[in-house]
């Protein structure tokens, strides 16, 4: 079984699958760079490993799902190194299950393999993994002030299992919403992709208005 030692996100959560954890359910250890855990729910454990098809160059991910045209969504597998976020659309459009299977709080559940090998042989930093997808992004860190996370309901998600929502306000105003989809430790998540220095948060209506000035907003350390 390969390691992964510093992999796993873990610590206290007030997610809405808080209970299922309580009574004994991981918190999967899905962002192994090479490996993913096939997880049997019912006892609690990870009972194998296999190859994760996909990009290289990553110290560890995330799933998520993020809201557009009201209505629609797009699935991301983000990719996370020490300077940047890549997310790599990793789905078509998600409906909500009419019938809920254990699969679905399973993080590794939403990426479709098929669509991951598209990535073989590219660096989740090389200019080639936004070419992939036109919704792909590749979001330096250092342009993030704050992240933030909440377990508010998010209206239209339907039986889709989900631990809450990730929000990042970045330096030049504006923020993302990214909705962690499956079972992950969302508190975990934000603490790592926090910046050292939390910078201000620009109201979203700065971003129109012309810069006077070189920006002071604390440097990332």
């Amino acid at each position: 079984m390969p390691p992964n030692k510093g992999m796993e996100l873990t610590g206290k959560s007030d997610t809405p699958f808080a209970k299922r954890k309580a009574k004994g359910a991981p918190l999967l250890p899905a962002a192994h760079p090479r490996y993913k855990a096939t997880t049997d729910f019912r006892r609690g454990r990870a009972v194998a490993w296999e190859p994760v098809p996909g990009p290289s160059g990553y110290q560890w991910s995330f799933v998520a799902l993020e809201y557009y045209a009201l209505i629609l969504n797009r699935t991301y597998k983000v990719f996370v190194t020490e300077d940047l976020l890549s997310g790599a659309i990793v789905r078509g459009w998600l409906a909500s299950p009419l019938m809920l299977s254990d699969a679905w709080y399973d993080p590794n559940f939403y990426p479709r393999e098929r669509l991951l090998r598209r990535y073989r042989g590219i660096r989740v930093d090389d200019t080639r993994f936004a070419r992939v997808n036109y919704w792909n992004f590749q979001l330096p860190r250092a342009e993030i002030a704050d992240v933030d996370y909440t377990t508010v309901p998010k209206w239209g998600m339907g039986n889709v299992p989900y631990s809450g929502r990730l929000i990042l306000y970045f330096r030049r105003g504006g923020n993302r919403e990214l909705i962690l989809l499956g079972h992950q430790d969302g508190p975990a998540i934000r603490d790592r992709l926090r910046p050292v220095l939390v910078g201000a948060r620009l109201p979203w209506w700065r971003r129109w208005m012309p810069s006077h000035g070189p920006d002071l907003s604390p440097a990332r350390g």
